[in-house]
């Protein structure tokens, strides 16, 4: 008996020095656990004092499900419909709570409506109250029910990764009362239904829903509202917030060194949190500076610069690091954990899912800090999507400790409990070990009883293992069997659709060899879109069909988007020629020039195919240059040149009016030209032309007489 007792007492001694032992190793990470409590956020409300189904988000069976603006709530009727329902979107795959006040009539005995949570088309959870709550896994709870139907009655569930707590409360109290709990996991929704039986009505008075936020302070700059509180200050005007895409934007201001701040003073440890980019400007640097000022005013910043390799300015220290933007415009993000001697640099970029160390300073900041902010160059334009603030930095609670004498008193009990706990192990073994002994004796018989109860289990687990992979070994054979079946009705329908398009290939192609013979036998070419309009054939077969062999094989040319026959393209350029030549002869004592448009009226050609028959050869045969859309005989230019500047040396004569030396000039110098074009129009046999300068110089000789008779 003295024996047992001492037992026990050792006993109770290990346990209560372990158990100290826990305490004062854990009483740093409780008092941090509870400054880390996450903070709830609003993150959708609804209050129907407006049409909702107005929005893509809600839709209804039909239009007994409607807003009662004048009340506000939710409404569904009762028709003769069966499950008449309203239905909005649930876009959050994160922990979320939903809270939702309700009240249900008729409805088979139903006391509140059915909510019935989906992932697409499919009802994943559900949750409803008849004359007990029914909720996933955890039917048949009488807990807190409405009374009867027809009395408003609110209902919250949080929803996390895996697991969902139902509660419920009169809407006159405050205090919720847990219903149920169930521990599904990977539960992603897509909508949430409200649902009604035909006979019954149902109104929603307000959801709401709520996430949780995991930092203590968060600004993500949707509103000009920041500001009003005190704590934000501004330089300029130039700072302001873009509540249209939610951030914090700098233009131009001109000034140097400007910048934005917030007043805080925080406890350690903390994580400040923050993303933004540099637009332009910022001379080397490609992100937006963040700094903090010390109890004592020194101040420090963090910024990244990119020119020839890219470097952090980190607390006084330049490190090198290429994990920042290397050029203007790319939003990236910042994380800084200060603790009191040291503090860490993280950055990643918007593609990253996770944080990439960057730099570790020891500084001592213990006096803490007093405001916080960005800034930027004179020619800086800069945006900040959000800064967050995390007081629940987990560190080792012995560097994270401000109190000295908790320090010590750790460092001293710490060593003492363990060797206590050494002292009370190895004397609990020894007893434990000087009874083992007897004990075993009492165990061996009832050890060989449960050996032969478990060879006993283990042969019929045997049988049963034997007819599973049995079952397993047919079902296996019988899905060979299916597979295989398969694969030959795979194979014959790709051999059919294979050959099917063979067929339709080669149906496009003594199409296009139809078309392509009758254009050959008018014309010496067609453009591949007009090909393709007149056989129907479509672009991607008309490529494949015309490759390298079909060129060849049907002797065409592809020029650009056209297709060119060159056998015909050489007979048509030769009869052209001659064509060309006959008419050239006809007009070239006849005409000084001709536009291009009426010389292929003459010729039958058109003007566009002019420019193969024109050959230099021609032009020098019969002296004419093609140019401004015309054709110029250029042995009649020089003719009518003379012609062009004597009406031009009359016409100024007639001006003046005047029988002087100067217009006496004048007209001598035009009877020299025109003496000279006649024997040269009458060398070549140009009598049109010969004409029309005779008369001219008669006209000349007229007024030079005019002087004589002076």
């Amino acid at each position: 008996m003295r024996y047992i007792r001492l037992r026990i007492i050792i006993v109770n001694l290990f346990f209560t020095s372990t158990f100290l032992l826990f305490l004062v190793l854990s009483m740093n990470t409780n008092t941090r656990i509870q400054n880390a409590s996450a903070e709830s956020s609003l993150l959708y409300s609804e209050d129907f004092s407006s049409d909702v189904f107005s929005s893509s988000d809600w839709v209804r069976t039909d239009n007994s499900v409607f807003v009662d603006t004048t009340n506000g709530w939710l409404h569904i009727s009762s028709d003769t419909d069966y499950d008449d329902y309203a239905s909005f979107v649930l876009s959050w795959e994160s922990s979320f709570t939903i809270i939702i006040r309700s009240r249900s009539n008729g409805g088979r005995g139903y006391r509140m409506p059915a909510f019935e949570f989906y992932n697409n088309q499919e009802k994943t959870f559900y949750v409803t109250c008849i004359d007990e709550w029914i909720f996933p896994q955890s039917n048949g709870s009488i807990n807190y029910l409405p009374p009867s139907e027809n009395i408003w009655w609110d209902i919250k569930i949080e929803f996390n990764s895996d697991s969902q707590i139902l509660f419920a409360k009169n809407i006159s109290t405050n205090a919720w009362n847990k219903i149920s709990e169930n521990n599904i996991e990977n539960l992603d929704f897509t909508s949430l239904r409200i649902r009604q039986n035909w006979d019954a009505t149902i109104d929603i008075d307000f959801i709401e829903i709520y996430i949780e936020d995991p930092f203590q302070f968060y600004e993500p700059f949707n509103s000009n509202d920041v500001w009003i509180s005190s704590n934000w200050t501004r330089s300029g005007d130039y700072y302001s917030i873009d509540e249209k895409n939610g951030w914090l934007h700098k233009s131009l201001a001109g000034h140097y060194e400007d910048s934005v701040d917030y007043s805080i003073s925080l406890p350690f440890p903390f994580t400040i949190e923050y993303r933004g980019r540099l637009t332009s400007g910022g001379r080397d640097y490609t992100f937006p500076a963040f700094h903090f000022v010390t109890k004592d005013s020194l101040s420090f910043s963090f910024v990244y610069g990119y020119s020839q390799k890219g470097q952090w300015r980190f607390i006084g220290e330049y490190v090198d690091s290429s994990l920042g933007p290397h050029s203007e415009g790319i939003w990236w993000s910042a994380k800084i954990e200060f603790n009191i001697n040291n503090q860490t640099l993280y950055s990643k970029s918007d593609s990253a899912t996770e944080w990439s160390f960057v730099a570790f300073r020891e500084y001592n900041i213990s006096d803490g800090i007093v405001s916080f902010g960005f800034h930027g160059s004179w020619d800086a334009i800069i945006d900040i999507d959000y800064v967050a603030i995390d007081l629940s930095l987990s560190h080792n609670p012995l560097l994270q400790n401000n109190d000295k004498s908790f320090l010590d008193l750790y460092l001293i009990f710490v060593p003492l409990a363990a060797i206590i706990s050494v002292i009370i192990i190895v004397l609990f073994l020894y007893f434990m070990l000087k009874g083992e002994t007897r004990y075993a004796k009492r165990t061996t018989r009832r050890e060989r009883r449960e050996l032969k109860n478990f060879k006993k289990q283990e042969r019929k687990n045997a049988r049963f293992v034997s007819e599973k992979l049995r079952l397993v070994e047919k079902q296996e054979r019988k899905d060979a069997r299916l597979a295989k079946s398969k694969a030959q009705q795979d194979k014959k329908l790709s051999e059919k659709l294979l050959k099917d398009e063979m067929k339709a290939l080669d149906r496009a192609e003594q199409v296009l060899v139809q078309i392509l013979y009758q254009t050959r036998r008018k014309n010496f070419l067609i453009t591949i879109s007009d090909l393709i309009a007149r056989s129907g054939v479509k672009q991607d077969l008309v490529v494949s069909i015309i490759n390298e062999q079909f060129v060849r094989q049907h002797d065409i040319i592809i020029d650009g988007t056209t297709i060119v026959f060159p056998k015909e393209k050489e007979k048509f350029i030769y009869n052209s020629r001659k064509i060309v030549e006959r008419v050239l002869e006809k007009i070239s004592l006849d005409t000084y020039t001709v536009s291009l448009d009426d010389f292929g009226q003459m010729t039958k050609i058109n003007p566009e195919f002019l420019d193969l028959v024109l050959i230099s050869e021609i032009q020098n045969k019969y002296r004419f240059i093609v140019q401004n859309n015309m054709i110029i005989f250029t042995d009649k230019q020089a003719i009518y040149d003379v012609i062009y500047h004597v009406k031009t040396l009359l016409t100024i004569y007639y001006d003046k009016k005047e029988e002087t030396k100067e217009t006496y000039d004048l007209l001598t110098q035009a009877e020299i030209e025109l003496v000279s074009a006649i024997k040269n129009a009458k060398e070549l046999g140009f009598a049109d032309e010969v004409e029309e300068l005779e008369f001219h110089l008669k006209q000349v000789r007229r007024h030079i007489k005019e002087f004589d008779v002076d």
